[in-house]
């Protein structure tokens, strides 16, 4: 017979190696045009990602989707905290005048052909979370996306051909 005790840290060992599901992939956002073929603004796209140092977990050249998940984004790391103003990039929330800012972003770009042109579209996704709490969803306020395809749209735009 299996003592019981043996049976409860086996089931403990177990559940600290599950990892955890991967946050639900960003919808990229308003397409904006680049006077540049697919190829241009595909590489582009991935230089302006790497030259951020962002980890790319999914590139899909066929579907043109590329996806980097939960990086942090605050100094403080993995814990959300709350401070006097709210974040340029993110509102997620507030109590009592102090404003959650959010620690982790998820990036899709989608590049599609247009033509002999192309367009991109961004969406980042953010969010806080505190140690024991689930993380709390934000709402981007697009100016990191605009950032980012400005950089996309100049860099895919100036390359030569």
């Amino acid at each position: 017979m299996i003592h019981p005790a043996l049976v409860a840290c086996i089931a403990a060992a177990v559940g600290a190696c599950a990892k955890p599901a991967p946050p639900p992939e960003p919808a990229a956002g308003t397409p904006m045009a680049i006077a540049a073929p697919f190829d241009r603004t595909w590489q582009a796209s991935v230089d302006v990602l790497a030259g951020r140092h962002l980890p790319i977990q999914t590139m899909d050249r066929a579907t043109g989707r590329i996806v980097v998940n939960a990086v942090r984004v605050n100094p403080a790391g993995a814990v959300a905290e709350l401070g006097a103003t709210a974040h340029p990039w993110a509102d997620c929330g507030s109590v009592e005048h102090q404003y959650y800012q959010p620690n982790t972003a998820s990036y899709a770009v989608h590049v599609r052909t247009d033509g002999g042109a192309s367009t991109v579209a961004l969406a980042v996704t953010f969010s806080a979370a505190n140690s024991g709490s689930p993380a709390r969803p934000c709402t981007s306020k697009g100016v990191l996306e605009a950032e980012l395809g400005k950089e996309i749209k100049e860099h895919a735009e100036r390359r030569s051909p």
